[in-house]
């Protein structure tokens, strides 16, 4: 590590944990710079011997529900306020991923135009939802829209094989462990993206396609705030709490599925 760090003459943190700030002191790199939560009094010590230069996030988990007078900055900006820091002068808050022909072909020879796809991700494998919610939600979705592409990564792939056996619907197409940009390729193909509180979200949202996204019962306000599909159409949900039921979310990502997969 000694050795790659010291060539560069940046190293950021970009996860306000006292880890981050130990890698990036471990790479040597004559300006380490990061960001901390306000009231994580020992990160923001930590900060002040592992880092050369910091920003103050008022993300905190902790005050979010506290405080719902104050909005929580989207990341989009928190990292930009990290490229101001380094001295960037030129910066756009707009999300891009160039993806190739190869890519798009691929994309176009396994992807129906226009799909809704749903993307699995451990998030929706959890005991506040499960495979069964999971399995209706993808054969009620097959049931009303004409192509329904199902997405997952080597996470999931495990649990992604048991559902597939179990969905029955004959237009779900399955896509598993793609590289990214033949994944985010396939994202640009449909016309709404459902998914948890995960990558998917902003890989959707840089290829402009409207995104459904679930968020955990917990830390909903600054989860929903701070990682929200960023400026595309969308519609931002929130999983029941512990012991609820989820068949009202089942209805509301449906028709909020329906609702953006016509636009």
């Amino acid at each position: 590590m000694g050795k790659l760090g010291a060539s560069a003459d940046i190293a950021v943190a970009l996860a306000p944990r006292t880890q981050d700030y130990r890698l990036a002191a471990w790479s040597r790199a004559p300006r380490r710079l990061g960001y901390v939560y306000r009231r994580r009094y020992l990160s923001r010590l930590a900060a002040q011997f592992l880092l050369t230069e910091h920003c103050i996030s008022e993300a905190d988990p902790r005050l979010a529900d506290r405080h719902p007078e104050r909005p929580v900055e989207h990341e989009v900006h928190q990292v930009l306020a990290l490229v101001s820091l380094a001295g960037g002068s030129q910066c756009t808050d707009e999300l891009l991923l160039r993806v190739s022909d190869d890519d798009v072909a691929f994309a176009k020879e396994r992807v129906p135009d226009r799909a809704v796809c749903i993307n699995l991700a451990p998030r929706w494998f959890a005991s506040d939802f499960g495979a069964g919610a999971l399995r209706s939600l993808i054969e009620r979705l097959a049931s009303e829209q004409r192509d329904v592409l199902v997405t997952y990564g080597t996470d999931v792939a495990d649990a992604a094989a048991q559902l597939r056996g179990a969905v029955l619907s004959p237009n779900v197409t399955w896509l598993g462990e793609s590289p990214l940009l033949e994944w985010a390729a396939a994202l640009a193909r449909c016309s709404v993206v459902v998914t948890v509180d995960c990558g998917a979200t902003h890989v959707a949202a840089a290829m402009r396609v409207p995104v459904v996204v679930v968020y955990e019962h917990q830390y909903y306000r600054l989860s929903s705030q701070e990682w929200s599909p960023w400026r595309v159409p969308s519609a931002i949900l929130r999983k029941p709490p512990p012991g609820g039921a989820v068949t009202t979310l089942l209805d509301d990502v449906v028709s909020a599925t329906r609702a953006l997969a016509a636009r």
